[in-house]
């Protein structure tokens, strides 16, 4: 095989092919520098190469130097493509996490002033996962849609398709997964694809793989699946199929590379999370209804008809193991069933593995304090690690032993178990120095000092702390390390309750013992064992109050849990990170932590937190509120599945029914508010749930009002305000009852709802925020004026001169204030001008009173054009909702009608209008120039007029208002 391409630059596909030697990977890589040496030509194309090799064997150190040597060396014509250069770029940012960074560097990709066959078909497939952990989901659909488009039936953009289908997978939309493999279907039968063993094949595999487990996870392995020319087969022996050709192409790569990169990254990938968007992709099959309760079945249940070979299931097990997976005991028994199935008992060594991890999921359900359990599981692992010593396999000896001390100290015999690890760490120590263990195995017995230690202040804290405050956590998870480890990634525990001299010294014990640990794994650059202790030390900080401190230490944990190739044990350590960050008002952050654990997740119980973090990170962020629909029904699905999670998946519910009621989704909003708001009243006792009960309450009231239904809006409304009226805080008193006054008067209960609207501009006026009181009172005026047409403009005026009187108190024009009270002083003479104008037009005004009170109308919407006209831009800058120039159009409109129509002046009204109309056009509204012209026609269809204004327009002259708040608009 050729080591150089036709140009005699290096070859790609040398690195991409595991048929490939290493060795010949190498030579051909220094043949390709020596030439290039040799004819003056810039290194950049080898190290750019040298990068990529280095980054699939998984020496990160390497990838990162040849990083840099690449991206400092000149280009020149020697460099190879341009647009597959910053394609790369943008991929390694992106695998470290640096997602911005990655768009930098696609930025010329994407826009389409860089492109080459390959590209931007490859960036547009390889950032979509990126684009949904910005929160950027419009931009991904978009991605997707043009990057299949360009990309679909074409071998080469095999990991391209792979990526679409993974997309599609992890952002539910499985059904239209399914139609992109089917359209690919020949690519996983045909011969010449299953002789392959590259990366590409692997790709687009994995991709298949991601979304038939998806399949299996709901319950769907029996759904029939058609390939073209061969027959339907059921989706669940289709991934075990898929699966093992992957494991198979892993393993040849791991072979070849030395090293386990490779078949981690598949584990990695095929362990990805759903994101929990909306997006809805264009999808024309639809799937059948799992079956109840499919989302319990585990993927390994899937049917296998191929049995693999036991050799096979032995090594996965092992990498799972290795990498600290939730799934290495099912893929142990996966091994034994396999070996008991050829009739052939599993290796001894293998049997002594299988045997140690079931030790520790048996005692995993233990708890802190589980002494018999404990006990027995001692005995276990001391008998675990007799078989490794006589296998001479002293590392796992060690580690088994250490293990056992462990259970011997949750037994309750601290001492003897602080006795029994002193010596096996010093044993360990003397074995390193011998180079008789790896610094690994050295560590994996190191760490049990750092529990030991750990689970000493855990007990106390769990003694000293009074029962109400301790820190409710989700079961204890099998443990890599020794089963049912303590909670380190547990959400965070409120602050302690009273601790007392001992549990201070057994924190200060703890944290000297974890920080000496964590400083030992990465001097001898051991993660995950490094990552353990550093969330270890983080729990100790959070339970003592020590905040910032716990930051950092649960950054770095998250850190060396990545660096160790296992994302999903920093889930929590996430969830812990998004939970401080939230508190302290970063949302985006709390954002980035939530996304980050709902992707990595493996843990039953903590999906719904994650979830739930997730969604109110996104609720809080104005405009966005319509995003958490999806993460906070997934939080309920997820605190559904718990046992004892009710309460929380109330919360959930009444999150997801408020975001549908922000999204204009009423009526799906009723139906989760009842439910939830059942469960939840019964904690109305509780100070925690009042406000959560007021807020979901309003929400539901103004659903029922949106859904037609505002008597029953109304009863609600009015009983929830009546429930907070005597709380030290009013405001949600004076919300409650405004929006009970507005479903009173929806209902068509005219007179209660007069009375609720000055009831809760009362509120306000208590509250001190006048602008919501006047939006009160100018309702309160508009129910009143069809029956007493003096009261409501009396209750006008009250509202105007209050404005009045506040603006001459506010000596600074330019404040955050004084715009807002300008524009709601001019929204007051509009709405009294249109009180009047309305009136008339119905024919409804006195005839004695008519003349006078349409002239005080026109006045006043003169009023109201000049104090707009004094908002727009070049006066002060606001623009409230956006509204600021609809308002101003529909001022103008109101004065000419009642200008044109009823004071006999139709040719001066249209001449304003046009005049104004030209304004709108040089403020680029063409809608409401549009709207203020064809009006002018109406008012006047003669054609165009004397211009009465030489310049920009102001509002008309008019006479002394018989108002007096009409001077200060």
């Amino acid at each position: 095989m050729p080591s150089l391409d036709a140009s005699g630059s290096a070859d790609p596909g040398l690195v991409d092919d595991a048929r490939v030697p290493l060795d010949e990977i190498y030579r051909a890589l220094d043949a390709f520098e020596e030439q290039a040496r040799a004819r003056g030509d810039s290194p950049r194309a080898v190290h750019q190469v040298r990068h990529r090799l280095a980054r699939q064997l998984g020496h990160t150190a390497t990838a990162e130097h040849e990083f840099e040597l690449w991206i400092a060396a000149p280009r020149d014509l020697s460099s190879g493509c341009f647009a597959c250069e910053q394609s790369q770029i943008g991929d390694w940012y992106a695998e470290r996490g640096e997602d911005a960074r990655a768009f930098e560097a696609w930025a010329g990709l994407l826009d389409g002033s860089v492109f080459c066959d390959a590209e931007p078909h490859g960036v547009l497939a390889r950032s979509l996962i990126p684009l949904i952990r910005l929160g950027k989901g419009r931009q991904a659909q978009q991605n997707h849609d043009e990057g299949y488009r360009i990309s679909r039936l074409k071998p080469p953009m095999a990991a391209q398709i792979g990526a679409h289908i993974e997309f599609c997978a992890l952002t539910g939309n499985a059904a239209r997964g399914l139609e992109l493999l089917a359209e690919h279907g020949h690519w996983l039968a045909g011969p010449a694809a299953r002789g392959s063993v590259t990366e590409q094949r692997a790709a687009f595999l994995g991709g298949a793989s991601v979304l038939l487990r998806a399949l299996t996870a709901s319950g769907l392995d029996d759904l029939p699946f058609a390939i073209a020319g061969a027959a339907a087969r059921p989706v669940g022996e289709l991934r075990d199929e898929v699966d093992a050709e992957l494991s198979s192409i892993a393993a040849r790569f791991d072979e070849r590379n030395g090293t386990c990169a490779f078949s981690s990254r598949i584990v990695h990938r095929r362990s990805r999370q759903p994101f929990l968007s909306a997006l809805a992709l264009d999808a024309r099959t639809v799937l059948p209804a799992a079956p109840a309760r499919a989302s319990q079945r585990p993927a390994a249940q899937a049917p296998r008809p191929k049995p693999r070979p036991v050799a096979d299931l032995v090594t996965e097990a092992r990498r799972l193991t290795e990498l600290w997976h939730p799934d290495a005991l099912e893929a142990w028994k996966r091994a034994q069933a396999a070996a008991e199935a050829s009739g052939e008992p599993l290796p001894e060594d293998a049997k002594t593995e299988f045997d140690e991890q079931v030790a520790l999921a048996d005692g995993a359900g233990a708890g802190i304090s589980g002494g018999v359990a404990a006990a027995v599981q001692r005995a276990r692992l001391l008998e675990i690690a007799d078989r490794y010593r006589a296998q001479g396999r002293l590392g796992l000896s060690l580690r088994a032993a250490s293990r056992a001390a462990l259970a011997l100290s949750r037994s309750g015999q601290r001492d003897a178990a602080a006795s029994d690890q002193s010596a096996l760490r010093a044993a360990a120590a003397d074995a390193l120095a011998g180079h008789e263990i790896t610094p690994s195995e050295y560590l994996a017995v190191r760490i049990g000092s750092g529990y030991q230690k750990f689970h000493a202040w855990q007990s106390l804290a769990a003694e000293t702390e009074p029962p109400d405050e301790r820190p409710q956590e989700p079961d204890a998870a099998p443990s890599p390390w020794f089963g049912g480890k303590p909670r380190t990634d547990a959400p965070a525990p409120p602050q302690p309750g009273k601790s007392g001299d001992a549990r201070a010294a057994a924190a200060r014990d703890a944290l000297a013992e974890l920080q000496e640990l964590t400083e030992e794994c990465q001097r001898f650059e051991v993660a995950l064992y490094g990552a353990a202790a550093a969330a270890m030390a983080a729990h100790v900080r959070l339970g003592s109050g020590e905040t910032k401190a716990a930051e950092q230490s649960l950054r770095l944990s998250v850190e060396l849990y990545h660096e160790g190739g296992a994302p999903w044990c920093a889930t929590a350590a996430e969830l812990n990170l998004g939970r401080i960050a939230r508190a302290r008002g970063d949302l985006p952050t709390a954002e980035r932590y939530a996304r980050a654990a709902v992707e990595h997740n493996l843990d039953p119980a903590l999906r719904g937190a994650a979830a739930m973090l997730l969604a109110e990170a996104i609720w809080l962020q104005d405009g966005r509120e319509a995003e958490a629909v999806a993460p906070a029904l997934a939080a309920a699905a997820a605190f559904a599945r718990r046992e004892g999670a009710a309460d929380e998946e109330a919360r959930a519910q009444l999150l997801a029914a408020e975001a549908l009621a922000a999204a204009g989704r009423p009526e799906e909003a009723i139906a989760l508010f009842e439910p939830a708001l059942k469960v939840a009243d019964a904690h109305w006792d509780r100070d925690e749930w009042k406000p959560v009960i007021a807020q979901a309450a309003r929400a539901y009231g103004n659903s029922l009002i949106a859904a037609g239904d505002p008597r029953r809006a109304a009863e609600l409304l009015l009983s929830t305000a009546d429930r907070v009226k005597d709380w030290p805080n009013q405001i949600p008193h004076a919300m409650l009852a405004a929006d009970a006054a507005t479903a009173l008067e929806r209902a068509g209960r005219h007179a209660d709802a007069v009375a609720a609207f000055e009831r809760a501009a009362q509120l306000w006026q208590d509250v001190g925020d006048p602008l919501v009181r006047v939006k009160c009172l100018r309702s309160a005026a508009w129910l009143l004026a069809a029956e007493d047409l003096d009261a409501a403009l009396e209750v006008m005026d009250r509202a105007g001169s209050e404005l009045v009187t506040a603006l001459a108190a506010d000596d600074d024009e330019n404040g955050d204030w004084h715009a807002p009270t300008r524009y709601e002083l001019a929204e007051t003479h509009l709405q009294r001008a249109r009180i009047v104008l309305n009136l008339a037009e119905s024919r409804s005004l006195a005839a004695d009173d008519g003349e006078k009170l349409l002239g005080e109308a026109y006045q006043h919407a003169t009023a109201a054009i000049n104090g707009l006209r004094r908002l727009v831009p070049g006066g002060p800058a606001f623009a409230p909702d956006g509204l600021l120039f609809e308002r101003l159009s529909v001022a103008l409109v109101v004065a000419a009608r009642i200008e044109g129509g009823h004071l006999d002046r139709p040719v001066a009204a249209a001449a304003r209008l046009r005049d104004w109309a030209a304004e709108f056009e040089s403020w680029d509204k063409p809608e409401l120039a549009r709207r203020l012209t064809d009006r002018a026609t109406k008012l006047y269809p003669g054609g165009a007029v004397i211009a009465l204004f030489p310049a920009a327009p102001d509002a008309p002259a008019s006479s002394e208002p018989s108002h007096r708040y009409l001077t200060v608009a």
